[in-house]
């Protein structure tokens, strides 16, 4: 019995660690914890999410470093100068901003923490250069 209770303890310590905005609740029966208790989870608060980071695809239509500028689909961004990560083609190590070439195809996301209309990008995945 001590080792189903000591699994359970070490599961929902390695859930709680790995992923703080989820929520566990842990029904056992009648004589406690043993082999047919049910683990549920349940997603927390949407208030706790943290915010995501989604890659949007797109073609380097215009580079502009001077002005740390991208044009996308017609609409320009900016990068963000420190927080900037650019992932080589292939994915094999990063690149410097000197490899944003015009009609590269690349992946990239906007600052998640960012409270302005116009979202920095921080990261680029140089599919095809």
């Amino acid at each position: 019995m001590s080792k189903h209770l000591t699994l359970v303890v070490a599961m929902g310590l390695l859930v709680a660690t790995a992923s703080p905005a989820l929520a566990i609740a842990v029904r056992s029966p009648k004589g406690g914890i043993g082999p047919s208790a049910k683990v549920i989870d349940a997603p927390a608060a949407s208030a706790a999410a943290a915010p995501s980071m989604d890659l949007a695809r797109g073609r380097i239509e215009a580079v502009d470093p001077s002005k740390r500028q991208l044009v996308i689909a017609g609409r320009k961004v900016e990068w963000h100068a420190s927080k900037l990560r650019i992932i080589a083609a292939g994915g094999h190590g990063q690149a410097s901003t000197s490899a944003l070439r015009k009609g590269a195809q690349i992946r990239f996301a906007l600052d998640p923490n960012s409270t302005a209309v116009d979202r920095p990008i921080v990261l680029i995945y140089i599919d095809q250069p």
